[in-house]
């Protein structure tokens, strides 16, 4: 509709106001099957942190770029996730549902964080990174913690990460640590720990009802599965 306007009014037929009106006139690019690790690092923060609710407090928690939150609000918009809103300068966030019902909705496009594992042997440096998978689950519920630790580091601190990686089975479990090499910052919803939402990401594909069981007491219903 703007297009057409634009034409009406200027009459042009080529050259620069031409450029634009084709510009306008492109279909939106398809949204992707699954979230980018940036958005599901967004959204994830918004599910954790209910009292989050402009750009400028979402860039305040996640640490991330102002052109990184606007990538990632945009996309949510387009799916109908949030909702946004112009109020001066500042962009206005809004959630319609709760969290659990804003999870089913997004459950089709969210992805495990976990780019891949592997092993090392424990110091003081792992001993630094946040725990992640069963370690971090059995903190809180009734499971037992697992033989061999598991933490967990974003895939851009990895790469300054120093220790020593082993073979499974090389070191007495009790020396050995798995690390799990995450898409986006473990932490990014703030805190000491993974967040909810990311650490059921990284354990529904397992399989294991007795996780799923203390997943679903988390979030006070059958969401996983």
């Amino acid at each position: 509709h703007a297009a057409d306007l634009l034409r009406e009014k200027w009459h042009c037929g080529d050259g620069p106001i031409a450029s634009i009106l084709r510009l306008l006139e492109r279909e939106p690019r398809s949204l992707p099957e699954v979230l980018a690790p940036g958005t599901q690092a967004v959204l994830v923060t918004l599910l954790a942190n209910p009292e989050v609710r402009t750009s400028e407090e979402l860039m305040r928690a996640t640490g991330m770029p102002s052109s990184s939150i606007s990538r990632a609000l945009d996309d949510l918009s387009r799916r109908g996730l949030v909702s946004k809103s112009k109020n001066g300068r500042a962009v206005v966030i809004e959630r319609s549902t709760s969290r659990n019902d804003l999870v089913k909705s997004a459950i089709g496009c969210l992805r495990n964080p976990v780019a891949r594992a592997v092993y090392a042997k424990r110091d003081e440096q792992t001993a630094q990174l946040p725990l992640a998978g069963v370690s971090e689950l059995s903190q809180r519920s009734m499971l037992a913690a697992p033989r061999i630790e598991q933490r967990a580091v974003s895939r851009r601190a990895f790469k300054e990460l120093e220790f020593e990686e082993v073979q499974l089975g090389e070191l007495h479990d009790e020396e050995t640590v798995q690390v799990q090499v995450w898409a986006y910052d473990p932490l990014v919803a703030g805190g000491d720990a993974v967040d909810d939402v990311s650490l059921a990401l990284t354990l529904v594909g397992e399989g294991d009802e007795r996780v799923i069981g203390q997943l679903n007491a988390i979030f006070g219903e059958e969401l996983w599965q």
